[in-house]
């Protein structure tokens, strides 16, 4: 019927408010319904209605900046302009708390128009507890909306996790039991949601408090009711009243942090949250439901006054047998009935600085699969019986003052990961850390004091990551076991003089980082079995040479000497570069590039497609070239040439820049003169036609003293700089 009435009229169709994708496909389901020219305009709240449809272009209408959502709130407040002085204050206050939201500004403006000063104070504190019927029909729309799941999702942001860091809050929502990957993106498809650009989840102070108020309306006369507790008076009330009831699901104590906690009057309450905590009581609620997630989570804000005694009715929690997550509180140790807590999985008492102690009887429980303890800088000892918790996969220990684990450890048959990152303190892992058959991760980043690694090292068959960075190991002990090994990091390990023999047998290891071993003087041969090898990294040892071996190895795109002793004859045995990688030459005193890097970086490797881009960067940052070597113009692999702080670097005009190179830094080279002339096109059909060719030439050259003077005032000395590099959108110029 549509198609047959409009096929042949120019028409300017308006959908609005459009919330099914049915109801497009009835209305508009093809383009040939409508005449030549027609305009279809269609509104929507549903982002992803849009991507499903076949639209031309998606224009998403943004808040009213500050000028105009002021002349809009004040048209509707005032029905003229200026404002009155007596009223400024308060008008930013509104506008503040609704930012441009258009229906908001428009309703409240209309609402308080002819209101007095008091009125438009108590319009203000009541808008903020009690919402406008009128705002909240409208947004609640967007709500309604979602599945049960999703909007489980929304009122956990909006009650606990707006303006947090989104990685932080899809870890604890993931042990939550939510979804929050798929959450996320459909909160953000429908407007409820935004991530900013540092990564923080943003929700308009509207919409939360919308989402805020659909919480607090199940049960407006009783907090123990309602499915989420954020602020301090209603948490206060429902621990001492005990009033809680099996709707309760979360608590977040840190509320408390934003409304004055260090009043004398607030500190009674919240100074010493866990020290009040029944524990007991806790235990059995765990025993009554079979949680699949707990979380306890501490990061410590701390009082300066001690309570005497337990604060709430010690039989509080027994009613809220629901609670899945409990945010913020402050510790210093965690008592002896925390045994009694059978159903805990993830304990999490991060960034409390005073925390000492784990009490032994922490060792009887079944079911913890995580203990976080970083940064709890004055924790120094795990209890003896440690390998009692055989459930535990994950130990994070970074910057406390432990000194070793206990010996029982062995008997942690699952754990998976084991991080002592910057222990300051710790020494010695003990032997039987080597029967840890399902360790993946070890992590000993930056422990000075270590200095022995227990021989034998070969029964963890599923380590990937082992990272000694920093440490004080003199030998590396066999490794041959370890055939899952991906990652080895050995940065820094300043006393370190070798690798063993068996480190060739690791074939699945991908990342060797041996930067900063400045003893290490040769690699052994048969590097070559390393077949899996991607990144090697040799900055700032003693190596000038590569074994032979390593020219077989296929798979390496980043190599780095960096700060290496090297001369032009170095490095004849360079493995071949297969993938857009780099090679970094930088700070090695060179005068002229290394043969083996003109060998590999000559031409595109053997039986590799062109059109796959697979090409090379070269940095040689640093290095005393005055003139950069002819070779260069032979390297047709180079894409990018990094010279900066080459700083007797005098001219690149000798030498021809091979075609595929699009990109030049000598930034600070304060002794270059003169330009290289622009690289030729490359006499090549498919790279030409591929996405990797760029057609911009650059070249970056800031604090280039000299150079910026010549192109200021002896432009001929560059054959015309204009010539060289003509102002279109094919080169660009930067000094």
């Amino acid at each position: 019927m549509i198609k047959k009435r409009l096929s042949h009229k120019r028409i300017l169709l308006v959908l609005d408010d459009v919330d099914e994708s049915n109801k497009l496909k009835m209305l508009v389901r093809k383009s040939n319904w409508f005449g030549p020219g027609s305009i279809i305009i269609i509104t929507t709240r549903n982002k992803q209605l849009l991507k499903e449809f076949p639209v031309d272009e998606i224009y998403e209408v943004k808040s009213l900046n500050y000028k105009d959502a002021l002349r809009l709130f004040c048209s509707n407040a005032f029905k003229r302009e200026p404002i009155p002085n007596e009223y400024l204050e308060l008008t930013k206050d509104f506008l503040e708390y609704v930012g441009g939201l258009f229906l908001a500004l428009e309703v409240l403006g209309s609402s308080l128009f002819g209101k007095s000063i008091d009125e438009w104070k108590n319009g203000l504190e009541m808008l903020k507890e009690h919402f406008e019927p009128a705002i909240t029909r409208v947004l609640k729309v967007s709500y309604d909306g979602l599945q049960e799941s999703m909007q489980e999702i929304f009122k956990d942001i909006a009650c606990f996790f707006n303006h947090e860091d989104r990685d932080h809050v899809v870890k604890i929502l993931n042990e939550l039991g939510r979804y929050p990957l798929i959450g996320l993106s459909n909160l953000i498809d429908k407007s409820l949601l935004t991530i900013s650009e540092n990564n923080v989840l943003c929700m308009h102070d509207l919409v939360r408090d919308m989402c805020r108020n659909i919480v607090y309306q199940k049960s407006p006369n009783e907090p123990g009711k309602r499915s989420r507790l954020w602020d301090h008076k209603d948490i206060n009330h429902v621990l001492k009243k005990n009033t809680g009831t099996e709707e309760v699901q979360a608590i977040d104590f840190k509320g408390a942090k934003d409304t004055s906690i260090y009043h004398e009057e607030k500190e009674a309450c919240w100074g010493w949250v866990l020290s009040a905590l029944p524990w007991e009581g806790l235990a059995l609620l765990v025993t009554l439901r079979e949680w699949i997630q707990w979380t306890l989570s501490s990061r410590g804000f701390t009082s300066s006054k001690k309570q005497k005694g337990p604060l709430w009715n010690p039989n509080t929690f027994l009613k809220m047998p629901n609670i899945k997550f409990m945010s913020e509180t402050a510790i210093e140790e965690l008592p002896s009935s925390v045994e009694f807590l059978i159903g805990l999985t993830l304990l999490n008492l991060n960034f409390c600085k005073n925390f000492v102690l784990l009490p032994s009887t922490i060792c009887s429980l079944k079911s913890l699969e995580s203990i976080y303890l970083w940064r709890c800088s004055k924790f120094d000892k795990l209890p003896r019986d440690l390998g009692n918790i055989t459930s535990l996969k994950e130990l994070g220990l970074s910057r406390t003052a432990i000194k070793e684990p206990p010996s029982s450890i062995e008997f942690l048959i699952g754990l998976t990961s084991l991080d002592l990152t910057n222990c300051k303190n710790f020494v010695l892992l003990p032997s039987t850390v080597c029967n840890l058959k399902s360790l993946e991760i070890m992590c000993l980043f930056r422990c000075p004091k270590f200095v022995n690694f227990p021989e034998n090292f070969g029964n963890p068959k599923h380590l990937e990551l082992l990272n000694f960075e920093g440490t004080a190991i003199e030998v590396l002990p066999s490794v041959r076991r370890l055939a899952a090994l991906k990652i080895l990091i050995l940065k820094d390990c300043k006393i370190l003089v070798c690798l063993p023999s068996t480190i060739c047998n690791l074939k699945r290891v991908q990342y060797l980082d041996l930067t900063g071993c400045s003893k290490i003087a040769n690699l052994l041969e048969n590097r070559g079995n390393m077949e899996s090898l991607t990144h090697l990294l040799l900055g700032g040892t003693a190596i000038k040479e590569l074994p032979f071996s390593t020219i077989h190895l296929k798979w390496v795109y980043i190599v780095s000497f960096k700060v290496c002793q090297l001369s032009s004859s170095s490095l004849t045995s360079m493995p071949t570069i297969t993938s857009a990688g780099l090679i970094d030459l930088s700070d090695c005193n060179l005068s002229a590039i290394p043969s083996g890097i003109v060998r590999i970086l000559s031409a595109i490797p053997s039986g590799i497609d062109c059109r796959t881009g697979i090409l090379c960067d070269l940095s040689l940052r640093g290095n005393d070239f005055v003139f950069l070597p002819e070779s260069i113009s032979q390297l047709s692999g180079l894409k990018r040439l990094y010279l900066d702080g080459c700083k007797s670097l005098r001219s690149l005009s000798n030498i021809r820049i091979p075609s595929k190179v699009d990109l030049i830094c000598v930034n600070n080279c304060t002794s270059l003169e003169r330009l290289p002339e622009r690289p030729e096109p490359p006499n090549d059909f498919y790279w030409l036609s591929s996405a990797f060719y760029n057609k911009e030439f650059t070249v970056q050259c800031f604090n280039c003293f000299k150079l910026a003077y010549n192109i200021q005032n002896f432009s001929n000395m560059f054959q015309c700089v204009q010539e060289q590099f003509p102002p279109s959108e094919n080169s660009w110029l930067l000094y």
